[in-house]
């Protein structure tokens, strides 16, 4: 303590210090590049591992049989140029059994589909297995239909990793081939693995309209990646339930815990307490696949000296560069001779992993300083603005995020609170500077309200003025960012990552995915489970075209709100926090790719909501807070994958996350007409109490708990009638409806009470 509040009385020395930091972090980023002593990737396979092409027809008339293709081709040491006369609705490209028996983990290739017009197709990889007549199998199949032979291929075949992709030069170089692996092959195995390239629609059915007329193939390569691998038979050991104990004491008795004597706590003691606990975890956890991607940026940087940014990297550049300097202190120890080590069965080891998430660690820390700070500035007194940091510093979501799941999105959130900071002290400048720096793609959403809000601010001063400062702000965000997303690669020389990106993040999602991005319902969106029972999905531009237009009126909204308003008696900040609230709400209801990160974005302003405003009651703070529940799954984060013995676990987790998916569901909906349509909120709010009575609050609240058990239940059966008894449960619709709908009117009713 005597230590804080030396740097507090001497800020500049602070100041000093920080920058000294920065410049030593700048410096071992640049001398340590390529020099790490670890060699952790290595190529076991190539072009020249690919023995045998075969391309096959199906015909439109659908004869019953495919139709072998002759196939053309041209190889050099790094390209391989295939046409196909007739066009081919399939490709098999056979490799050595040697490449997969390396343990390769992960392919990278650049790939080209060429055709009559533009459509998708899937890239998929298999592992022979159990072939003991390869040649009577598999050839016969060909004179038989396409069923048969998807029968017939699954098995002889283990599938070890699919993508759906799209017709043009695409980039990939992380596609994770772990599934599948660690099953051994018999003794009479004698069949070469595949590659399989199969003309398919957006959700990877086959199709026959479409054909490939040219392939082109360059930079294959088959990687082992040394650390990570799942066994062929793990095992529990005495430790396992002591580290799991450890994992749910911290993510949720000592959080709450804490926040229950937040009063006997100085703001700098529930940010030491706040960031020991995640210190605490950090090292033991981790989100394998997620994880995966930043282990490979900093290691092929320090291993080889190369920048994945212009490879696999499809977020924003701010925190990729954040990554690579945080992380020099870790190799410059190692070179030291500092040992590491792994947990079970992690991709990663413990110290680095660690110093991995440092910086999402000290984001929470700065998150929860500026929430504090923030709340003062906005009147709340002492005990109120160290509770509502408490809140967020204690919070087992904000936890689980940056120190068990190891997603950025922790730091996203210090930079859309930073930009809030600048907002509630008028500097309009910085605020759109610091949400144009792009750590998440979302905060681009907040600079158009923004610019709305300094176009109203000062009223007095000429329109002209006013509309060219709301015009540079909108500029210098958009530009900041457009800024550090072009030059690194235009520094580079190639553009065509980049393209691939933005198709990947803005419209069709290319990038290698193992689904179709855009074209179904994932995470914790009310949504897939009426895709389960009644077959629908999401079409093309699905999030443009729901989310375009209600986020249009919000802003139409905003406009005519701040020109009828008086400033002097109009709470600027309270106004722009509950329209960040809604644009996030309205987010969540249309994006069909929703992942439990996301929902971190939304926790401060509902801090404020609650503790500044008193705009909501907590039950949207708990059940944010309570996310985490269906993704608690302590064998994936601790061991580095998900126990067999988990399936019970697994088969409550997916049910439960669309039980949240509802739950938001609801509390969008009372936000929304609550916020914007008083009147109609009013007209529900007497509608339910025509129909559920004159109860106390607590009655409400026990019925807002009954109603969603028994949607879970709902879900549940679903789950079972689709994916066990294998037929629709259209019937069900109903009563789910019914469900969701008496939730949305119990949480209205519970406003009101």
């Amino acid at each position: 303590m005597l230590f804080l509040n030396f740097f507090r009385e001497n800020k500049i020395l602070f100041y000093a210090l920080l920058l000294v930091i920065i410049i030593l972090l700048a410096c071992g980023t640049v001398a340590l590049r390529g020099k790490s002593p670890t060699e952790t990737y290595s190529k076991v396979g190539g072009l020249s591992d690919i023995t045998l092409i075969r391309a096959y027809t199906v015909p439109l008339e659908w004869n019953g049989t495919l139709i072998e293709c002759n196939v053309s081709e041209i190889r050099t040491d790094e390209k391989l140029f295939l046409q196909t006369e007739p066009p081919a609705n399939l490709i098999q490209l056979y490799i050595n059994q040697s490449v997969l028996d390396s343990n390769a983990t992960v392919l990278a290739l650049k790939i080209s589909i060429s055709g009559s017009q533009d459509f998708a197709y899937t890239l998929s990889v298999w592992k022979a297995r159990n072939v003991t007549t390869y040649d009577n199998k598999l050839e016969d199949c060909y004179k038989l239909n396409l069923s048969d032979y998807d029968t017939l291929l699954k098995d002889c075949y283990n599938l070890t990793g699919r993508w759906t992709l799209y017709t043009g030069l695409i980039n990939l170089a992380n596609l994770q081939i772990y599934k599948g692996l660690a099953i051994n092959r018999t003794p009479e195995t004698i069949a070469p693995d595949l590659i399989e390239l199969r003309v398919t629609n957006d959700r990877g059915k086959h199709i026959r309209e479409n054909k490939i007329e040219g392939v082109e193939i360059a930079d294959l390569a088959f990687i082992r990646e040394k650390e990570g691998r799942v066994p062929p038979q793990p095992s529990f050991d005495h430790v396992f339930v002591p580290l799991s104990l450890y994992f749910l004491l911290i993510l949720f008795f000592l959080p709450l815990l804490l926040l229950k004597k937040k009063g006997k706590y100085t703001l700098q003691v529930i940010l030491i307490l706040g960031f020991l606990l995640r210190i605490a975890i950090a090292p033991f956890t981790s989100h394998t696949y997620d994880i995966l991607g930043c282990k490979r940026a900093v290691r092929t940087y320090y291993e080889q000296g190369e920048l994945t940014l212009f490879t696999t990297w499809t977020s924003p550049p701010t925190w990729f560069f954040i990554l690579i300097t945080f992380h020099a202190p870790y190799v410059f120890l190692r070179l030291l001779g500092v040992p590491d080590f792994r947990i079970y069965y992690q991709p990663i080891m413990a110290m680095e992993v660690l110093f991995i998430k440092l910086p999402l660690i000290l984001s929470d820390v700065m998150s929860a300083y500026l929430i504090y700070k923030i709340c003062k500035k906005q009147n709340l007194d002492e005990g109120g603005s160290r509770l509502a940091a408490a809140v967020y510093m204690f919070n087992p979501f904000s936890i689980f995020i940056s120190s068990i799941w190891g997603m950025f999105d922790s730091l996203a959130v210090s930079f859309m609170l930073l930009g809030l900071y600048f907002f509630v002290d008028n500097k309009f400048f910085a605020c759109s500077l610091v949400w144009g720096l792009g750590v998440k793609w979302y905060t681009l959403g907040f600079i158009p309200l923004l610019s709305i809000v300094s176009f109203y601010k000062d009223k007095e001063k000429r329109t002209i003025n006013r509309l060219l400062t709301s015009v540079l702000i909108t500029v210098l965000g958009f530009g900041i960012f457009a800024s550090l997303m072009i030059i690194p690669h235009i520094l580079n020389g190639d553009l065509s990552y980049l393209k691939q990106v933005l198709d990947f993040r803005l419209k069709i999602g290319g990038g290698g995915e193992d689904r179709a991005s855009l074209f179904t319902f994932f995470g914790p969106v009310l949504w897939k489970i009426f895709e389960k029972t009644v077959s629908i999905y999401p079409f093309p531009n699905f999030f443009l075209y729901t989310f375009g237009p209600p986020y249009a009126i919000l802003l139409v909204w905003l406009f005519v709100y701040l020109r009828k308003s008086n400033f002097e008696k109009t709470d600027l900040f309270r106004v722009f926090n509950s329209t960040i609230i809604a644009t996030l709400l309205l987010f969540y209801l249309t994006y069909p790719q929703l992942t439990l990160q996301c929902i971190l974005w939304i926790l401060p302003s509902l801090i404020f909501a609650y503790f500044v405003f008193h705009e909501v009651n907590a039950i949207p703070l708990i059940i944010t807070s309570s996310l985490i529940l269906p993704y608690v799954d302590t064998t994936y984060f601790i061991m580095g994958f998900s126990y067999p013995s988990n399936i019970s676990l697994q088969a409550i987790s997916a049910p439960l996350e669309c039980v949240f998916g509802a739950l938001l569901f609801s509390v969008a909906v009372n936000f929304l007409l609550k916020t914007y349509s008083p009147k109609f909120h009013v007209k529900i709010s007497d509608l339910g109490e025509r129909l559920l009575g004159n109860l106390s609050r607590v009655k409400l609240l026990l019925l807002y708990l009954g109603a969603t058990v028994v949607l879970f239940l709902q879900v549940s059966a679903i789950f079972y009638i689709v994916d066990v008894l294998k037929f629709s449960s259209v019937f069900m619709v109903a009563p789910l409806a019914v469900t969701v709908t008496l939730q949305i009117l119990i949480l209205i009713a519970i406003d009101k009470a």
